[in-house]
């Protein structure tokens, strides 16, 4: 009897490692073909037995289809170990893909088990395909030089948005919270660039932030609390802060006639990176004023810009409706945004002049 149990026992259907190939990030363009949706890179890490700085060993594996499902399946065809999406860590779509429905897009990857609700996401400018390609002399292994930098285990940005697949997924669909994804691009010095961000509606991107203004975003949002902002003074000369610290409160105030006023509050500290002209210590008052209505300016232009797109990735509508219960909730906030107050008050405090005295 038991001879006769070892027939009928299953056997591991977990393949080796050295049959399986990593894949650590994924592509999504829009095809070349016009009759088809998509042209899906997969980026293969190769083995190696020593590792050293610019000799990762790579595949990227591209296929036309009109369903991510169906060029995954093609992509297996094309290699002679199994595919691994375990250790993928990082989705980037092509600019033509996020001006298109990301809805229908993301869903793929969501139902997926085997990849990481973790993953960054990122907007590829142009293409998700030159992203990938690229071979940076101080990457040691595949695609790390955009893992250290969304981890911040590496370099550390306020011009750096990160964004989890998961948390992208939940701002497409929750009312009140916009998605919004760093755009990722190649300058010629064989470098990513990452300094500009991408502002989605609930399907497709709508606008696009400066570098100024990502990194204003990142500061008013919480995501980062140093950043170095530029002060232009009455005088003609200027200074830089750097933030050594911030933190923002958002307050929603509505009045009996319907109208309805955003209060923002920002208490920004930090000390004088550079100066270009003069700046004595009996002066340090005045510049604090300037560095205040500077960063009030700044604060209220980008509320302003995001408000006449109808764009809220600061979650104000959803601060709006877990405050407001009711059926209406949601009407009554898309019925109001559009012509609500802002009021931002800045308080800076210049804790010294760096190391002059």
């Amino acid at each position: 009897m038991a001879v006769g149990v070892l027939f009928v026992l299953a056997g591991c259907g977990y393949k080796d490692i050295d049959k399986r190939f990593f894949v650590v990030s994924i592509g999504v363009d829009k095809a070349v073909k016009e009759e088809l949706a998509y042209t899906v890179i997969l980026k293969l890490a190769v083995p190696q037995a020593n590792i050293k700085s610019g000799a990762e060993e790579f595949i990227l594996v591209k296929e036309q289809t009109n369903s991510i499902t169906e060029a995954i399946r093609i992509a297996k065809a094309k290699v002679d170990k199994e595919l691994d999406f375990s250790h993928a860590k990082l989705i980037v779509f092509g600019k033509e893909v996020a001006k298109g429905d990301m809805r229908e897009t993301i869903d793929f990857f969501t139902r997926r088990r085997d990849i990481q609700g973790i993953a960054w996401v990122g907007v590829a400018d142009p293409t998700a395909e030159e992203v990938l390609a690229l071979k940076p002399k101080s990457e040691r292994l595949p695609s790390n030089s955009l893992f250290l930098s969304f981890g911040d285990t590496g370099t550390v940005s306020p011009y750096i948005i990160t964004e989890y697949m998961f948390s992208f997924r939940k701002r497409l669909y929750e009312r009140g919270l916009d998605p919004i994804l760093p755009i990722i691009r190649v300058d010629g010095s064989n470098l990513f660039a990452i300094d500009h961000s991408a502002v989605f509606d609930k399907k497709r991107m709508q606008l696009v932030l400066s570098p100024k203004e990502t990194a204003l975003y990142s500061v008013l949002s919480g995501r980062a609390n140093r950043a170095d902002i530029k002060i232009k003074r009455e005088n003609g000369g200027e200074f830089f802060l750097a933030m050594d610290e911030s933190h923002t409160s958002i307050k929603l105030k509505r009045g009996a006639e319907g109208w309805m006023r955003i209060a923002i509050d920002m208490e920004v500290e930090g000390v004088v990176e550079e100066v270009k002209g003069s700046l004595p210590a009996n002066e340090l008052g005045e510049a604090r004023k300037e560095a205040e209505e500077t960063l009030q300016k700044e604060a209220l232009n980008l509320l302003l810009k995001l408000q006449k797109h109808g764009l809220d990735p600061f979650g104000i509508g959803l601060r709006y409706r877990g405050s407001h219960i009711g059926r209406s909730d949601w009407d009554d906030w898309t019925t109001h945004y559009p012509d609500a107050a802002f009021d931002v008050r800045v308080d800076v405090i210049i804790q010294t002049t760096g190391g002059l005295h």
